[in-house]
């Protein structure tokens, strides 16, 4: 029988080496049936484990492992200290297939069976099983990762790196070890705390950088670590070391990019993107774009050897690029890549609705709120036709989104909106808002500067572009009050500037637009102060006490406050004196 089984064996072996794996794993099992040995049993079930293992049967792998290490906890009080070596190592693969399988809880089973078994060779043979334990316990950590273990995760990778640093004081040659767990507890603190996060992706770089003068391989490593790095630094919000730590990956990457860029030119782009992204946070729209296009340039070209895969990221490029166009208010170099970026989700879209319909939705969004932007700017009425025809591609996204959420919610909200905006709008009240806004650069301009002629200046051009408007669109409202206080604020200045005579026209006219607005009135009454009409002067305050306003405090400072300034314009200041001490008093003035 015991040749037999050596036959089986040979013959098992000669099918396993040539990949005929259903007659190896026939005749193992035929050594099977005959196996008496425990030990001889788990290595023929754990072999059988492989087989399926290489098939791609991992269920039954897992059976057969399972069935080997029971087999060898049976034969485990004779085994000598290779035997042993294999049981660990065979509870070592148990767990990283179980947590290839997402059975957490059995794969950590196997790892601390396997940590037992390892630490007690290492006892007694250091050099030689001090490197498995580290990477069993290494492993370990990986898979408490994966299924949300916090805790043992941080505890198990702290043990791969004390283990791993005492191994590479003996062999450098477990630097990339070493790099790998400092790494991992670097990733462990990335959520909770950044600052640890930076300190270990710093020393797991550096372990790193030991070891690439003997091993070229790590180099993707570092380049990984400094872009991880550069993300903790982002959360710390020390943003000019992210910078440094994005350009020191970017500058690794482009070097693997020219001997593979088959491999690392996408790196190359998302790492360009990552620069963007820190820009834009960092408010540097300018520096944020430049890497954007840089990225851009990275993707298209990858595009054109591989048609489709990029596409993705491409879309997302120009919707931010869009974006922060469309934040410097350079609406119309937004366009193009608002459109651009609606096509591409399109076409994303068309095959996973799920994955992308809510990325048109927004895309369109973006460029409805641009056209009504440019509407509002221009008051050109064919971006009107533009934001209505965008509504019917909104709605038609919003309607293929199945999942209900607060996003798709405000989503709708935004449609509902732009819907009555867009079939409500007229041209005077859009005409109205463009004037508005220059009239309130123009106002900077005033505010600017030191010189009262210069102010005068702006003043008129304000009162003629206002009275112009009015002219052409009689009867609304709010501008007929922005008219009122322009030619109030006119009348003012006119008067600072000794033009009295001047000053008593745009007073008129503004206490004719705006007969409820006191400023008017009592620019009135300041003019007809300073030449010398006492008595339409104190109409002009009493009317404001007594039919506008009940605020008397309010009316009493503003026209003190006045005083002040019109005695210095020449104001004669026995009659500012009368006028100020009716108004302290409270008596009425008539």
């Amino acid at each position: 029988m015991e040749n037999s089984i050596n036959d089986l064996l040979q013959e098992a072996q000669v099918y396993y080496q040539s990949g005929a794996w259903k007659q190896a794993a026939d005749s193992y099992e035929s050594v099977l049936n005959q196996c008496e040995d425990p030990l001889l049993c788990g290595q023929v079930c754990s072999a059988i484990g492989a087989i399926y293992q290489e098939q791609g049967e991992p269920n039954i792998a897992v059976r057969n492992y399972e069935q080997a290490f029971e087999a060898y906890q049976k034969a485990e009080p004779e085994m000598n200290a290779e035997e042993r070596h294999q049981m660990a190592g065979l509870s070592n693969n148990l767990g990283n297939l179980l947590a290839a399988l997402r059975q957490y809880k059995a794969a950590d089973a196997y790892f601390r069976a396997a940590v037992k078994r390892y630490e007690a060779l290492a006892e007694t043979d250091e050099a030689t099983f001090q490197p498995y334990l580290a990477l069993t316990v290494f492993n370990r950590a990986q898979a408490a990762a994966r299924g949300g273990d916090h805790y043992n995760w941080r505890k198990s990778i702290k043990q791969a790196v004390a283990l791993y640093e005492g191994l590479v004081k003996q062999k450098p040659v477990f630097q990339p070890y070493l790099g790998n767990a400092l790494t991992s507890l670097a990733d462990s603190y990335t959520d909770e705390d950044p600052l640890m996060a930076e300190l270990y992706w710093k020393q797991g770089i550096r372990a790193y950088e030991a070891a690439l003068s003997n091993d070229p391989s790590v180099l993707p490593l570092i380049a990984a670590g400094y872009n991880n790095l550069a993300f903790a630094q982002k959360q710390e919000r020390a943003y000019s070391k992210a910078v440094l730590s994005y350009t020191q990956a970017l500058e690794a990457y482009n070097n693997l990019a020219e001997t593979r860029p088959e491999d690392f030119q996408p790196f190359v782009a998302n790492t360009y993107n990552n620069l963007g992204v820190l820009f834009t946070e960092m408010g540097e729209r300018e520096e944020a774009i430049l890497n954007y296009e840089r990225a851009l340039k990275e993707y298209d070209a990858l595009e054109t050897q591989q048609p489709g895969l990029f596409l993705p990221y491409q879309a997302t490029l120009y919707h931010n690029l869009g974006v922060l166009y469309d934040e410097k208010q350079a609406f119309k170099e937004a366009l193009p890549y608002y459109q651009r970026a609606l096509r591409q989700r399109q076409v994303l879209a068309a095959d996973h609705p799920e994955g992308f319909m809510p990325d048109v939705a927004v895309t369109a969004l973006n460029m409805a709120t641009l056209f009504q932007s440019l509407l509002e700017l221009t008051a050109d009425m064919q971006y009107q036709a533009e934001g209505l025809a965008m509504l019917p591609v909104i709605e038609s996204a919003l309607s293929q989104i199945e999942q209900e959420s607060p996003a798709l919610a405000s989503m709708q909200s935004d449609l509902a909106y732009f819907r009555d905006f867009f079939s409500n709008v007229q041209y005077p009240t859009l005409e109205a808002a463009r004037l508005m806004r220059e009239i309130a650069l123009w106002q900077e301009e005033q505010l600017s500067t030191l010189e009262h002629n210069e102010k005068l200046s702006w003043q008129h051009k304000i009162v003629d572009a206002l009275a112009t408007y009015h002219q052409q669109h009689p009867g609304h409202r709010s501008m007929e009050e922005e008219l009122a206080q322009a030619y109030a604020f006119q009348a003012w200045l006119l008067l600072l500037a000794g033009q009295t005579s001047e000053a008593l026209i745009p007073a008129q006219k503004a206490v004719a637009l705006n007969p409820t607005d006191p400023q008017p009135f009592v620019n009135h009454g300041h003019i007809q102060l300073m030449l010398g009409n006492l008595g339409e002067a104190l109409k002009s305050y009493n009317h404001v006490k007594t039919q506008i306003t009940a605020d008397k405090k309010r009316v009493v400072g503003l026209v003190l406050d006045d005083l002040k300034v019109l005695t210095d314009c020449g104001l004669d200041q026995g009659l500012a004196e009368k006028v100020g001490s009716a108004l302290q008093t409270q008596q009425a003035i008539a």
